[in-house]
């Protein structure tokens, strides 16, 4: 059975001070694993208990850039700790001017340096991707300038489908052009091109069985749910989307 976790950014109004009682309503709809985006200050033992006790695990962590770069060494010791598989920045934002190109290889070259300690450490690195990466700026789109900068056995592909085909790409395609970067999913639906929205998966304008179906292909190793804004449907719009998302893998 293919793993599927909820990146906890998702649920974060709900889980200020209230983490391990949430994890536990995620358990109950059926998720194998949590990504987190912050550990509401708890220290990773006691929640690595608590997951372990709900028959969870931690799948993995978005980590902000600022602190892969100036703290990557407690980032390593933390992860470790929770049995993580892996340790992806969100996104990284590069300024629109003459060093522009530059700047996306210097983000690059500082990649596979952190890449590098963490997979010493047993686990992977990876980036997530936005739209802005996909917008061509200077006759070149940021995520060619990563992608082609970066070593495939240090840097992975973390793609997020919405923001990739917000942007007016395929996710197929892309998953196919970086194929020795691939690695794991965000799922996330699209209303359509231009008009991302927080709908179930499933009910929007994504292929999902045919990315569900490379992925497989492919080996990936954790298919992640995001939602991206908060309202009064978000735990019926999440369990709605993993009962689609197992009913396709």
């Amino acid at each position: 059975m293919e793993k599927i976790a909820l990146q906890m950014y998702s649920l974060r109004s709900m889980t200020k001070g209230n983490m391990i009682p949430v994890l536990e309503q995620v358990a109950k709809m059926g998720f194998d694993g949590a990504e987190f985006a912050g550990y509401d200050g708890l220290p990773a033992k006691e929640l690595r208990k608590a997951l372990d006790g709900m028959g969870m695990v931690a799948a993995g962590s978005h980590i902000a850039y600022e602190l892969l770069r100036d703290s990557l060494s407690a980032v390593i010791d933390y992860s470790l700790e929770m049995g993580e598989s892996y340790i992806v920045c969100p996104g990284v934002h590069v300024e629109k001017d003459a060093g522009y190109r530059d700047g996306w290889k210097r983000i690059a070259e500082e990649f596979n340096a952190i890449g590098e300690k963490v997979k010493a450490a047993g686990m992977i690195f990876g980036y997530h991707n936005h739209s802005h990466e996909f917008e061509t700026y200077d006759g070149v789109r940021p995520y060619d300038l990563l992608f082609q900068n970066v070593c495939p056995e240090l840097v992975k592909m973390q793609l997020d489908t919405c923001w990739v085909e917000n942007a007016g790409y395929s996710a197929v395609d892309t998953m196919k052009l970086y194929a020795k970067h691939f690695q794991l999913l965000h799922i996330k639906e699209l209303t359509k091109p231009g008009e991302p929205g927080d709908l179930p998966v499933g009910k929007g304008c994504i292929d999902f069985p045919a990315i569900i179906a490379l992925g497989k292909e492919m080996g990936c190793s954790w298919y992640t749910i995001e939602y991206e804004a908060e309202g009064p449907q978000l735990l019926a719009d999440i369990q709605e989307s993993i009962r689609y998302l197992r009913s396709i893998t």
